[in-house]
């Protein structure tokens, strides 16, 4: 798969680790592409979304700290930079809170 190829090239401290990717259903093309899957390593922190919204709900409780926000500001843009300067390029087309993962703390 294209996706296997591209992704395991993608070796950087800040992308998830790929694993592998596969599908459930080879029967035919059609059910090829919408049965596939991607494994990667497991980031056990969740979404940068749902430590937001935890923060947001436990308004007495600091989750986490300016700080900590521009760290995973950078630490996001250099995972951006080695996807751009890989070849081919990859674009990541839906980045966002809900796809950008923490570790635990």
């Amino acid at each position: 798969m294209l996706v296997g190829l591209v992704l395991g090239k993608l070796e950087h401290p800040y992308i998830l680790r790929y694993i592998g990717s596969g599908a459930c259903d080879e029967s035919n093309e059609k059910n090829q592409i919408s049965s596939m899957f991607v494994v990667v390593g497991l980031m056990e922190g969740g979404s940068l979304s749902h430590t937001v919204m935890k923060e947001m709900a436990n308004t007495g409780k600091m989750l986490f700290t300016g700080k900590d926000s521009l760290k995973w500001g950078i630490q996001t843009a250099k995972a951006l930079a080695h996807m751009h300067s890989t070849s081919p390029k990859v674009v990541h087309r839906d980045l966002k809170l809900e796809n950008i993962l923490v570790k635990v703390r």
